[in-house]
């Protein structure tokens, strides 16, 4: 654990990878729930290959405000 602490203090940016069920557990909207954001969002303009070539201003939107 102290090492574990020690490279996340040294680190200038950190992810942390969980499984489905931690976002919602600690608030965070999922995607596919009646309240989750696909019931916003439409996955085919906002979080495809071809959004992210074509749109990409709105793709790389919605993934820094998720």
């Amino acid at each position: 654990m102290k090492k574990i602490a020690d490279l996340l203090k040294a680190s200038s940016y950190t992810t942390v990878m969980t499984g489905a069920g931690m976002s919602t557990e600690s608030g965070l909207p999922d995607f596919r729930s009646q309240q989750g954001l696909w019931q916003k969002y439409d996955p085919v303009k906002m979080a495809s290959t071809d959004a992210m070539h074509n749109n990409r201003a709105s793709f790389v939107s919605f993934y820094q405000n998720v």
